[in-house]
Parts: structure tokens; sequence; C-alpha cells
């Protein structure tokens, strides 16, 4: 990228270290081996690479699913604040119908590869019409009080 960009050095460097910088990452980290850094700074660190391409649209499939309960509140936060700073269009791929009601706008249902269903988030998950939104909905927790 930084070949394709005409930077190198320590632009590069300082490029790196400012995406870094905006999803909550420090330089020292950049320096870490991937096995060193624990599941949600890893996908800070995959999402700080997009960041440096300055894309308008970005795909986010099933990011948050190998990460416990208080790394996605993190993640979910981080692409938010990233969402209107950068005001990129995010395509957020999820089972986790929590995060689709708290990150989108419009949502789409999928059973066997096809979409069966799709509106804003309050319409489909208000009132599901196909079988499989109704069923998605269905296994939402609820807690009883």
């Amino acid at each position: 990228m930084a070949r394709r960009q005409g930077i190198g050095g320590e632009a590069t460097r300082q490029a790196l270290v400012d995406a870094f910088a905006q999803v909550g990452l420090s330089a020292d980290q950049l320096e870490r081996r991937p096995a060193a850094l624990s599941g949600g700074q890893l996908q800070r660190a995959g999402l700080a690479r997009v960041l440096l391409c300055d894309a308008q649209y970005i795909a986010a499939d099933e990011i948050s699913s190998a990460l416990d309960v208080a790394a996605q509140d993190e993640l979910a936060r981080l692409l938010s604040r990233l969402r209107a700073e950068r005001r990129f269009s995010l395509l957020f791929i999820t089972h986790d119908l929590s995060l689709a009601r708290q990150f989108a706008d419009h949502v789409a249902v999928m059973d066997a590869g096809r979409i069966v269903e799709r509106g804003s988030v309050d319409q489909v998950l208000g009132d599901p019409q196909s079988a499989a939104a109704r069923r998605l909905v269905a296994a939402i927790p609820r807690f009883r009080h």
C-alpha cells in the first residue's frame, strides 16, 4: 500500500501509528506479533489497516463473533465513532441481532444464501414477515423480570 501511494520509510510508519491510534492501539502494539495481541486488539488492528485505505465502504463479516461481550461492546462503540468521523458505509454481517439493531439503519435477512426479507431495523425486527426473520427474532435472548 505504501508503494502504491508513493510514501515510504518514516511517512509509512507514521501513517501506521496514526491508524493504530484511531482504533485505540498504541505504537508499541504495532511492533508486537499478532499472537501477542488479544482478539479485540487483532480486530482493531485489522480495522486500522482498512482505515489506511480511506475506504468509503467497509464490509465487516462476523467481526465480533470471537470476542467476549466487553470486547464486542468496545468494538461496537469504536465502529460507531469511526463511522461518524470518517463517514463510511458499513456492511455489518452478523448473527447477533442486538449488534445489528445497534449499527444498522436497514437490515436484510438471508436464508440458504438468499435475501428473504429486508427493510428498516424496526420494521424487520419488530414485525418480521418471513419465517427466517421470525426464527431469528425468536432466538433473541430476553430477560425476564
